[in-house]
């Protein structure tokens, strides 16, 4: 089935998914692509990036979380590189996707797991051949330096978005929850992701 969908609408999301539901019976694997570029439209890349992945990701767990009823099941969010690592050149979109990355982390939680038998990873794409970036010195916020940049951007390999696919298939088969995964030259390669504060984690832990 095919339903159009505006992400960062959060009641037209849920109500999406009521009518998946409703056709299919059961969710079992969802992922989260949607995304733009345009860092001169604030609000807009904000409510896509991150807004209509947590509003998709909550929605999916409302069915899917065992303590509703559900049978579990995985949930993979797409990020970024540029979420792991600075790009002066595109702060906006870049904070959208440590945030895509963050939210996840938060809700594979392994308390959170054993109660909603829910998995969820987080895959960050490197330079992808897309149409997303077209024109893309009208869409930063500082054109001034967008030439040089735009240079080594060109100069970096790319992958496609079918080897991209590829690699969240591999991932989805992996099922590590948790995990944050960086898709470079057609390759996944999972991240060791450090911690620094344990605060409130530490005392679940204990």
């Amino acid at each position: 089935m095919l339903i159009k969908m505006d992400v960062a609408n959060k009641k037209g999301v849920e109500a999406s998914y009521e009518e998946i539901i409703k056709t299919m019976g059961k969710l079992d694997v969802i992922v989260n692509v949607a995304g733009i570029f345009n860092d001169k439209d604030i609000q807009r890349t904000l409510l896509v990036n991150l807004g209509g992945m947590i509003h998709s990701t909550l929605s999916a767990l409302k069915y899917m979380n065992k303590v509703n009823g559900g049978n579990g099941g995985l949930i993979c969010n797409m990020a970024s590189v540029v979420g792991l690592d600075p790009m002066f050149l595109v702060p906006v979109y870049a904070a959208t996707k440590a945030g895509i990355i963050n939210f996840t982390r938060c809700l594979s939680h392994e308390k959170f797991y054993q109660r909603s038998g829910v998995k969820l990873i987080t895959v960050c794409p490197g330079a992808t051949i897309t149409d997303m970036f077209t024109n893309f010195t009208e869409k930063i916020l500082f054109p001034e330096v967008a030439d040089e940049s735009y240079q080594v951007l060109d100069r970096l390999h790319k992958q496609s978005a079918a080897d991209v696919a590829r690699c969240i298939m591999s991932a989805l088969e992996n099922e590590e929850n948790g995990t944050v995964y960086i898709i470079e030259g057609k390759r996944l390669f999972p991240m060791e992701m450090k911690r620094y504060w344990r605060g409130v984690e530490k005392e679940l832990n204990d």
